[in-house]
């Protein structure tokens, strides 16, 4: 089919794989009514195309579309783009870092076997590549993973072991598991350099979207902490494409689990006693060294916003779905709260200054790129469950 737009012609095309369905659209931006409209970038592209090929260089991760939101440009008075990484096969980043980081350990290190400790994206990412790429996967869950998560991982064929009642009960097994087995291979969900050069590959998207589009360099970089993973890879990507200078980062972490944030605001690696979030994948009671080394080496500041409560981070979830029919887990609610809740449309004021550093570092006046980093987890009927738990009217 075509769509015309101001004399010119879109083409449009369609892939589908695995139950979701992108569209491919060319040319890639066009003029309505004086406003760039950014349409979808192709899915293929060489090194970065989705397949599941286990042969050296085929990525298991797909170039994610990067979208203008006209709501949300509207709510804070700027242009606003997502990168929409919901789309990626299992329906969450984690498959950028996870993938690579299941090949590395397969091709370098010979593994024959990965245990990972994560009952939530991280653990169906790897359960995904790993068998993808021909290797056994067991994942250790904790008692409170979710049914719906669980059986995720085991549509992959992993074998999936319930133990202890916490993330880290279920990591230490894993641990033991793994010293006891020279074919296995530990997956961290997030802690080690191969997950964050993974990640980094979405900035490196963004980066080659918006030279395509004549686009300004944007001012800030929107994404929630979980354990940081994400976040070393997206301060890694901004300092190699060269905005590091000039583009902030902006964190949103609910109260109940905000380890980054007290990190920051403290100048101390702090670890939560305890999480208390209805927010689960954002469940990491600390962060990874990593992600705070570059915190405070990264110059153009960070934002790190620590206070989002469980309504509104899944009120925004609830906006998002009708605003651009997109379901996310609450941990990316916890992001996109910033831009719907007016409480915080200061942070995207060119003269806010960031908490990072006490000198603080200025923004400019570019868009701002909004990090839908997604969720498994989540499907209509838990997002009601969420809003009635939590009180909320439709």
């Amino acid at each position: 089919s075509a769509l015309r737009c101001n004399s010119k012609t879109v083409m449009v095309g369609v892939c589908v794989y695995g139950g979701f369905v992108l569209s491919l659209f060319a040319p890639r931006f066009g003029r309505h009514n004086n406003r760039r409209i950014q349409t979808v970038p192709g899915m293929i592209r060489r090194g970065m195309a989705f397949s599941t090929s286990s042969s050296p260089g085929s990525a298991l991760y797909i170039r994610t579309p990067l979208i203008h939101s006209l709501p949300l440009s509207r709510r804070i008075g700027k242009d606003v783009y997502l990168k929409l990484d919901c789309l990626q096969p299992t329906g969450s980043f984690k498959d950028r870092g996870l993938s690579e980081y299941v090949r590395f350990v397969k091709e370098k290190q010979n593994a024959k076997r990965i245990i990972s400790s994560s009952g939530g994206n991280a653990g169906h990412a790897a359960a995904w590549a790993g068998n993808s790429l021909g290797l056994n996967v067991t994942v250790v869950v904790p008692k409170s993973a979710p049914k719906f998560m669980v059986d995720k991982i085991k549509s992959h064929g992993a074998e999936v072991i319930v133990h202890g009642d916490v993330w880290k009960d279920a990591d230490n097994l894993v641990q033991e598991m793994v010293a006891k087995d020279p074919e296995a291979a530990y997956i961290s969900p997030y802690d080690h350099p191969v997950i964050w050069e993974g990640h980094k590959s979405m900035i490196e998207e963004v980066y080659e979207d918006f030279k395509t589009m004549g686009e300004a360099t944007p001012s800030a970089v929107v994404c929630c902490v979980g354990g940081g993973g994400m976040l070393c890879g997206i301060y890694d990507g901004l300092v190699e494409c060269g905005w590091g200078d000039y583009t902030s980062v902006v964190t949103a972490e609910t109260a109940g689990a905000a380890s980054f944030a007290k990190s920051v605001h403290s100048g101390e690696h702090v670890t939560l006693e305890k999480i208390e979030t209805i927010a689960s994948t954002l469940a990491a009671p600390k962060v990874a060294d990593g992600v705070i080394e570059r915190m405070k080496s990264y110059k153009a500041g960070t934002y790190a916003v620590g206070d989002v409560s469980d309504p509104e981070a899944v009120q925004a979830c609830v906006s998002f779905s009708r605003d651009h029919r997109f379901l996310v887990e609450p941990s990316c609610g916890a992001a996109l709260s910033l831009l719907y809740n007016d409480r915080h449309k200061s942070l995207f004021d060119a003269s806010c200054r960031s908490s990072s550093e006490e000198r603080g570092t200025q923004r400019g006046e570019g868009p701002i790129v909004m990090i839908v980093c997604g969720g498994g987890g989540v499907d209509m009927s838990i997002l009601n469950g969420f809003q009635k738990k939590l009180g909320l009217t439709e």
